[in-house]
């Protein structure tokens, strides 16, 4: 389809002929990243190579990044909103590609890392009937706070020594995934640790050419989870409304004797694993350090926290931006993106604010820098969770936009709220340790989070 019969306009959804001024955006050259090719494989520094891109050629660039492909950057916010929604134009994995393969070497064929619309929606309709909102919180706040205890308890036996939140984190979310996934596990938190640890060397490696084999060590570490999940279930005579993998095992009832089958079911269970802790258990490290640094909004949610009573809210509706507790989290996802680039595909050829995004081309959408634009937000690199009272847009689709929205939403934030608010309750937090974010696979700390609480 040529641009004369196909368009996105900014500010409407619907297919336009696109402007006679839209033109192929300009950008980097080979010099350019044979110049930085190191820093390209570096998670260190691989943030501010796309921050010189923006810098250099606006919002919009592209280049030429194969015989016949091309790689569009976005850092433009209306631009990258427009990608996000328009579904029909831009697609996840229209085919199979580089960027899928190296999901696949560490996580599996599962939901989140499968481009055919039949073994998605699969995937999908085997998880989506025990994520409803409103089901899901009625049926998993108890759970939530029982570990949302279990990290505190640990907060106090270390006293006035530092904790470390990224191991605490990693524990609290692991446990309670583990626990959506096959109740009355045995399992002890290093072997959430050990996962971590093995992430943390095999996720910064994600932009070397060698990925897939570096991938290996992490994704076996998810595999044996997934195994001792499964052996669980089946240990336990689990039916399908006891937990997601006696429901996965039931979908696949040839597990036993189809390697097939037994893979789609440990595959479904490891993105399960992936998708309802890593990414949920660093963006709880952002926050609480945030917090940490910034004491005068500490005692500014404390003060929220005991008036409205919203430690004991935990099996009602996951709290709006109304109240200072959802703004902080909506503040920390826009410093911090921990899914900081996205893909899509460009199904056919379109125009947005004057940019010709050519069919069949590769789409990389930057919500880091999106969220840190100044023509987006005052003072963007400050921390100050009123602007969104303030009428400031929220971050740009943290959690992800569309038929592949993230489907653990409601229990990402129910988690992260809790935890929140229990300890601006209980503590004032002060910050050990200063990390720097870094790209990986995730925007992460480039070291553990580390914190000393004082009791109030």
């Amino acid at each position: 389809m040529s641009a004369t019969q196909a368009a996105v306009v900014p500010g409407r959804r619907d297919l336009q002929p696109p402007p006679p001024r839209a033109r192929r955006p300009g950008g980097p050259t080979p010099l350019f990243f044979i110049r930085r090719g190191a820093a390209l494989t570096d998670p260190h520094r691989v943030l501010d190579v796309f921050r010189e891109m923006a810098a250099t050629w606006g919002g919009v660039a592209s280049f030429r990044s194969g015989w016949r492909e091309r790689t569009y950057v976005v850092a433009d916010p209306d631009v990258a909103a427009h990608v996000f929604e328009a579904q029909d134009s831009f697609v996840k994995y229209p085919h199979h590609t580089a960027d899928i393969g190296k999901l696949q070497a560490l996580i599996g064929k599962g939901m989140l890392a499968t481009h055919t619309d039949a073994d998605w929606e699969a995937h999908r309709r085997s998880i989506a009937r025990n994520f409803a909102r409103m089901a899901l919180i009625e049926r998993y706040a108890g759970v939530v706070a029982q570990h949302v205890a279990t990290f505190v308890a640990g907060v106090e036996r270390n006293g006035a020594a530092a904790s470390n939140i990224s191991e605490l984190s990693m524990q609290l979310s692991g446990r309670i995934m583990s626990d959506l996934l096959a109740p009355g596990h045995q399992f002890a938190d290093k072997n959430f640790l050990e996962i971590k640890r093995t992430l943390d060397r095999s996720i910064l490696e994600f932009h070397r050419r060698d990925f897939v084999r570096r991938a290996g060590p992490y994704k076996q570490a998810l595999r044996q989870q997934a195994e001792r999940l499964m052996q669980t279930a089946i240990d336990l005579k689990q039916q399908p409304t006891d937990g997601l993998v006696a429901r996965f095992l039931a979908d696949e009832p040839a597990w036993a004797i189809d390697a097939a089958a037994r893979d789609r079911l440990l595959d479904r269970i490891i993105n399960m694993v992936v998708a309802g802790y890593e990414t949920t258990a660093t963006t709880m490290n952002w926050i609480i350090y945030l917090l940490a640094v910034h004491p005068e909004e500490q005692e500014l949610l404390h003060a929220e926290v005991a008036s409205a009573g919203l430690v004991d809210r935990t099996r009602r509706e996951v709290l709006d931006d109304r109240f200072r507790l959802q703004r902080v989290l909506q503040e920390t996802m826009r410093l911090y993106s921990v899914l900081w680039f996205n893909i899509r595909y460009a199904t056919r050829e379109v125009a947005i604010g004057g940019h010709r995004f050519d069919a069949g081309s590769r789409v990389m959408l930057l919500p880091f820098v999106v969220n840190r634009s100044p023509r987006r937000y005052t003072d963007p690199d400050c921390y100050r969770p009123d602007r969104f009272a303030d009428g400031e847009p929220p971050p740009l689709h943290p959690f992800g936009n569309g038929p592949r929205v993230c489907i653990g939403r409601t229990l990402a934030e129910l988690e992260m709220q809790h935890l929140t608010a229990v300890l601006s309750a209980r503590f004032r937090m002060s910050p050990i340790t200063h990390p720097k974010p870094i790209g990986g696979v995730l925007l992460q700390p480039d070291a553990d989070v580390l914190v000393r609480f004082t009791p109030r």
